[in-house]
């Protein structure tokens, strides 16, 4: 269990947040206007932030362990 999540915590990260974006269950309401919104964007913008940097850390991961192999 703990390997899936490793394996595809950038997946489970975007289809929460996904699911958080599209709930009508919020932090801040939707219905007061303008500051309901910005909990949405700040939680997409950490989404993203953090799947940028998984995805760049697995990258990495691969390309190093892809050039350990050809030598």
């Amino acid at each position: 269990m703990i390997d899936f999540l490793r394996r595809h915590k950038s997946t489970i990260l975007l289809v929460s947040t996904l699911l958080y974006d599209a709930s009508p269950i919020d932090l801040i309401p939707d219905a007061i206007p303008l500051v309901g919104w910005f909990d949405d964007l700040g939680v997409t913008g950490v989404a993203m932030v953090l799947g940028a940097w998984w995805w760049r850390k697995r990258r990495q991961a691969l390309a190093a362990a892809l050039t350990q192999e050809k030598v």
